[in-house]
């Protein structure tokens, strides 16, 4: 006689497949439970590389007395650039984007952000701090442009105690920069005195500048300054000119400028007549 064969109850069915592999149900639930993991992980992960690294007692310190600052182009728009060196008491490195680490202000107010981008980056125990054009700042010409206008430039931590979290030392520890470095953008304009004598002096221009920037100068104490909207399109002799002028039209009369080819001589009138007259340009961190 044929042995009958139990069949399986549909519980059964559902608890097992052939083989012992588990069910969808229990199948939805480790995925489910891989799923929430994985999702905690990166979110942990996401809120350490937020939050930065914080300051110890090993953190780098920035040596903001001996920071300098220079300025360069190849004469185009897209070429200008100002870069802005603060050395640290050791070696520091950039973790991430650490431009949020920085408040950056230009003649006391804000960077336009649509004109010009700020960049960090380290080079051994040097941090730099560098302002360029964004790709849409076209020129004078167009309706956005990079400019540095008066190139008062200051450069401070975001943060009330002084600490860089994606700027960091060899031991992971934030780099602090706990005083503002405060800076007069150089336009890259140049100029040599070949002549003094009591109320006169004689200066060259040995280069013209190469960022819109205005350029500083300081004539027999009194300070004034230049523009350069079209800096791509100066020569020296060019730039002597806008000197002499600036100075006959800036000086509140105190001054006589006169310009020939790159030369351009300035007098005193008055009382500083007859006192030595002696005219350079100010610029670097103060």
């Amino acid at each position: 006689m044929r042995e009958r064969i139990p069949s399986r109850t549909s519980g059964e069915r559902l608890c097992t497949h052939a083989g012992g592999a588990k069910t969808d149900g229990a199948l939805s639930a480790t995925f489910f439970g891989m799923l929430g993991c994985a999702l905690l992980a990166a979110c942990m992960l996401l809120a350490g590389c937020t939050q930065g690294a914080k300051a110890t007692d090993s953190s780098p310190r920035a040596v903001a007395g001996e920071a300098s600052i220079e300025s360069s182009s190849a004469l185009t728009e897209e070429s200008q650039i100002v870069d802005l060196s603060i050395p640290f008491d050791r070696a520091v490195s950039v973790e991430g984007d650490a431009t949020g680490d920085f408040a950056v202000t230009l003649d006391d107010g804000e960077i336009n952000a649509k004109a010009c981008k700020v960049e960090v980056a380290a080079d051994g125990n040097v941090l730099h701090v560098r302002l360029a054009p964004t790709p849409e700042a076209k020129g004078v010409d167009t309706p956005l442009y990079f400019a540095c206008y008066l190139g008062k430039l200051s450069v401070a931590a975001s943060s009330a105690d002084g600490a860089l979290a994606h700027v960091v030392g060899q031991d992971g520890a934030a780099a602090l920069l706990e005083a503002p470095v405060n800076a007069t953008i150089p336009s890259g304009m140049r100029i040599q005195q070949t002549a003094s004598v009591a109320g006169t002096a004689t200066v060259k221009v040995t280069q013209f500048a190469q960022i819109r920037c205005c350029t500083w100068f300081s004539i027999g104490g009194t300070e004034l300054f230049m523009h350069h909207h079209r800096f791509a399109q100066e020569s020296n002799e060019t730039c002597a000119a806008a000197l002499a002028e600036t100075i006959n039209n800036s000086a509140d009369g105190a001054f006589e400028a006169t310009a020939k080819g790159s030369s351009v001589t300035v007098s005193a009138k008055g009382a500083d007549s007859g006192k030595p007259l002696d005219i350079y340009i100010v610029e670097g961190v103060r």
